[in-house]
């Protein structure tokens, strides 16, 4: 399988250059955006719901929009036809959800991030598109990217921040470039030590 490599000075005309690639599609997915300074008014005055204040909670729902715009991308090539227009409807129905958690990683890149923040941020956003368009087993990845899309459409975005963290492992599978998300490891079962035999006595 080839990789493609999005790079951050690049990244949104690779992206075009997909889209392009896709035209004979009946419905082209949204390439990558960030939130326009309208939409962050718009989201001001709209009380964040409260499992987006959960630790990771803005991250994972981030990762999980730009996973499934690849799988949009990708997979309409693929032969889904229908995941684009069902990754479309999730940004209109989830757009303020989806705009807040935009804001509060770019805020956590500015504490972090000291001055570089904005150059590291678009570091990560490379590094987070690469993961999955490159991801090894496309049938795998389509097929969840999906059942995802449909599943995103019937959850609230109250509930989104929970139904992301859910849905995350579900996009991964070993081979991928980055280190999936672990499994949880079984606890090792503890072996008693057997004493070790003592020395025989020496007859005189």
């Amino acid at each position: 399988m080839t990789r493609t490599i999005f790079r951050p000075a690049a990244l949104s005309s690779s992206l075009a250059l997909i889209l392009a690639a896709c035209a004979t599609a009946p419905e082209q997915a949204s390439a990558p955006s960030f939130p326009t300074a309208l939409e962050r008014e718009e989201v001001a005055a709209e009380p964040p719901p409260p499992a987006l204040a959960e630790a990771g909670s803005a991250a994972q729902v981030w990762q999980l929009r730009s996973a499934l715009n690849v799988a949009a991308l990708g997979c309409t090539r693929a032969g889904d036809n229908a995941i684009s227009g069902r990754y479309n409807n999730m940004l209109k129905l989830h757009s303020i959800l989806l705009t807040q958690a935009y804001i509060e990683k770019e805020n956590q890149y500015r504490k972090t991030g000291g001055k570089r923040w904005q150059t590291i941020q678009d570091r990560e956003a490379t590094k987070l598109y690469n993961r999955y368009a490159n991801h090894p087993r496309l049938d795998v990845f389509c097929k969840e990217a999906g059942a995802i899309t449909a599943d995103a459409l019937r959850v609230s975005s109250e509930d989104f921040p929970r139904f992301a963290a859910a849905a995350l492992p579900r996009l991964e599978t070993p081979g991928m470039m980055d280190d999936p998300i672990p499994a949880p490891k079984p606890a090792a079962k503890a072996t008693a030590k057997k004493p070790a035999p003592r020395p025989a006595a020496k007859k005189g």
